[in-house]
């Protein structure tokens, strides 16, 4: 089972992989005769440690997203504790849905509007470690299978994929999915991590996709 955790120790080990993977090399050669796939070269430009760059990134809308039947009740503890205040108690005023699920919906808003203003990210072609200024860290693995999580005070499945270059993380709580891609586009300049919520069955038909939010993140050196 994922997990994201935060504890004095692994706030220790968050400064010292910052400082470590923000001086190591962006890039390495692969070995004579062997091509790099997509993914391997992904892995490589995304790897490292990232700082918010506020002025080229998405600002977030201020109204947060609901499934059809309900309202959002709000933004909850992200990350490990990241975010602000709970879903709203009255069922009465959530067409119906239980505390559980609007934890659930409050969770998956607060990931998507509140983006650490730091972060650093260990990857290869089948995992790949976010660690987080505040100490809480992501294992990922890549292989499209179902995983948990933890978000804040509640448990999300995930489904972590390369495409190409591009590094796909899908946190899914019932009918709301969370979609988050991380990429360096071309020049290796900026880390781009887009976050868009879908939500239905199919958004190509039924569903609801928001617009994606960017943001965008220098590269430490």
């Amino acid at each position: 089972m994922l997990r994201t955790e935060r504890s004095a120790g692994t706030v220790i080990v968050a400064a010292c992989l910052f400082i470590m993977w923000s001086v190591a090399p962006r890039a390495q050669d692969a070995p004579a005769g062997v091509k790099a796939s997509p993914a391997d070269v992904g892995a490589v430009k995304i790897s490292g440690a990232w700082q918010l760059n506020k002025a080229l990134s998405t600002a977030p809308p201020e109204k947060a997203a609901a499934p059809p039947s309900g309202n959002s009740g709000g933004s909850a503890g992200g990350r490990g504790g990241r975010g602000t205040g709970g879903g709203n108690n009255s069922t009465s005023k959530n067409n119906g849905l239980s505390q559980a699920q609007m934890s659930l919906i409050a969770a998956l808003n607060g990931e998507m509007r509140d983006m650490p203003d730091r972060l650093a990210i260990h990857a290869t072609a089948t995992d790949a470690i976010i660690t987080f200024a505040d100490g809480a860290m992501r294992k990922l693995t890549t292989d499209g299978k179902k995983q948990r999580m933890t978000l804040g005070a509640v448990e999300v499945e995930t489904i972590t994929t390369w495409a190409g270059e591009v590094l796909n993380v899908e946190l899914i709580a019932g009918q709301m999915t969370l979609i988050e891609t991380y990429q360096v586009p071309g020049d290796d300049a900026h880390l781009v991590v887009a976050v868009k919520m879908q939500m239905g069955s199919d958004a190509g038909e039924s569903g609801h996709p928001t617009e994606p939010i960017k943001h965008v993140y220098d590269h430490v050196k």
